[in-house]
């Protein structure tokens, strides 16, 4: 806005008003362009940086599994924004044994990403400091909730499951801080291994308990964030664990891994219509066969050579 004033008793002349008029258009034109571009310049900063760090801290870690893990594994994030708060791990420990994690923060974008990193970085330092062939999921569990509680407000929690696969036992050892419970999936019928536990980040002195499944050859184990169970159709119907169910009842032993995913992925897709309200997270392992050595079924007896002497 321009205000104008003159000492003179006649005021401006109606020429010199639309002077003045003109003249502040165009510097209103130039400042408003000027901040314009100003915004436009941080959009684009903000926008490079969170493509650089949903490169670099994306919650999907799968990595390469040691020949010994006993399982094979398939994974599958998917953020509403550049980046997300979904976290999906897997960390071998040695001797057959693999920790695996997922995870769920509250909120989108930057702030559920920063939750989530906090909780990645305390799982490492959890696994660095302590022995692996001794880790239990609920000190796990129970530590990374203590260390969440030291750098996060209350209301920036997450809810995650970290389980152990040892495969020399053949059993699954898991604790759940609030997260929607797994599905073991074995010779075309399902099962939800329920446990019980708060969010990570809300109570520092929580405690938590852990729950053990023995394994079989071919069994899936079948993990997700509540972004899958939580998607909703037209008819405001949620996919839940039904939907993952009836997905898997589609898939045969011998479906290749990959297919067995997509065909949960795929199914969850068509049931929201393609939109997603939170991040999506899913991660799929089948167990293999224990190939423990087996002895041969007949002794093998020297044969004896008789020696004549002439």
């Amino acid at each position: 806005t321009l205000w104008a004033t003159s000492r003179r008793v006649l005021g401006f002349a109606p020429q010199q008003l639309a002077v003045l008029k003109a003249l502040a258009q165009r510097v209103g034109g130039l400042l408003d362009r000027a901040a314009g571009d100003k915004e436009d310049a941080i959009k684009e900063r903000v926008i490079r940086e969170l493509e650089g760090i949903s490169k670099t801290q994306t919650g999907e870690h799968l990595g390469i599994l040691p020949a010994d893990s006993g399982f094979d594994a398939v994974g599958r994030c998917r953020s509403m924004c550049e980046v997300g708060g979904d976290l999906c791990e897997l960390i071998p420990l040695g001797e057959g044994r693999t920790l695996v994690a997922v995870g769920d923060a509250c909120g989108h974008s930057v702030q559920a990403a920063f939750v989530m990193t906090a909780v990645r970085s305390a799982m490492r330092a959890v696994i660095d400091d302590g022995v692996s062939n001794h880790l239990d999921p609920t000190d796990v569990v129970a530590r990374i909730n203590r260390a969440l509680c030291l750098v996060t407000a209350g209301h920036q929690f997450m809810s995650c499951l970290v389980g152990i696969i040892d495969r020399k036992r053949m059993v699954f050892d898991y604790a759940n801080a609030g997260h929607p419970v797994p599905i073991l999936y074995r010779q075309g019928s399902g099962v939800a291994l329920e446990s019980h536990g708060l969010p990570l980040g809300i109570m520092t002195d929580a405690t938590y308990s852990s729950g053990e499944v023995p394994l079989r050859g071919d069994d899936l184990l079948v993990l997700f964030s509540d972004g899958v169970l939580e998607t909703m159709n037209d008819e405001q119907e949620l996919f839940r664990s039904e939907g993952v169910m009836a997905a898997l009842s589609e898939t045969a032993i011998v479906d290749p891994l990959e297919e067995v995913l997509g065909r949960i992925w795929d199914s969850c897709e068509q049931h929201g219509g393609g939109t997603a309200q939170d991040d999506r997270t899913l991660l799929v392992l089948r167990m293999q066969q224990n190939q423990n050595p087996r002895r041969p079924h007949h002794a093998i007896v020297p044969r004896k050579v008789a020696i004549s002497s002439r």
